[in-house]
């Protein structure tokens, strides 16, 4: 199979390694132009980690990372499943429950805050293991509102059957309750019952 060419250059994080990802699935050998170092850096961890050799060579500004598919002997007619955990380790569906407190990821500027939300979701989007539920309230109920930068994804995910809970006392509180887009407006009692019977919790 020939050579394939992947232009990510200018794509925010994590967009060159998913499309990397999603790439590899079609191909034995891929070159993929990323804007700097560190992209290359994560698009060849991504691609030793399913099994593949890589090698990065830098030019113009630019990098090009070279891919090229690891088949063992024998086994030439399978085609190795590209592992979609290997940018965020995701808990299996039956035990995790992801719970948004903020509109913002971390804490310190809120600018950035906002910008790794954004990254975040749309990569939870992508992987295909997913969490059982997600759970957002105080500021985090902004997140499942009109004019959310994370609504298009988060509504790909509830499309999929993923259950979202909107604090109803939250929305109330921040004069929301009338804009809620995705997920259905639940109380603590269902939270708390949901946080405490769905095994492990990831807070963002």
């Amino acid at each position: 199979m020939n050579e394939q060419e992947l232009d990510v250059r200018g794509l925010p994080c994590p967009q060159p390694v998913l499309r990397t990802r999603k790439a590899m699935e079609d191909t034995n050998r891929l070159k993929v132009l990323v804007s700097d170092l560190n992209q290359a850096e994560n698009v060849s961890r991504m691609a030793l980690r399913n099994g593949w050799k890589t090698s990065v060579m830098s030019g113009d500004g630019d990098y090009a990372v070279f891919l090229v598919r690891s088949v063992p002997v024998g086994a030439e007619s399978v085609k190795p499943r590209i592992d979609a955990k290997v940018t965020i380790p995701v808990l299996p569906e039956r035990d995790c429950v992801v719970v948004f407190s903020s509109d913002e990821m971390g804490s310190g500027a809120a600018p950035l805050g906002k910008i790794l939300m954004k990254a975040f979701v749309n990569t939870l989007r992508n992987m295909e293991s997913r969490p059982a539920a997600i759970i957002f309230y105080n500021s985090g109920v902004k997140l499942a509102v009109a004019g959310s930068p994370v609504l298009e994804d988060l509504a790909s995910l509830a499309a999929g059957g993923l259950d979202m809970l909107v604090c109803g006392t939250c929305l109330e509180y921040y004069g929301l309750k009338e804009q809620v887009k995705v997920g259905s407006v639940s109380n603590m009692f269902e939270i708390a019952s949901r946080l405490v019977s769905g095994g492990r919790v990831v807070r963002i």
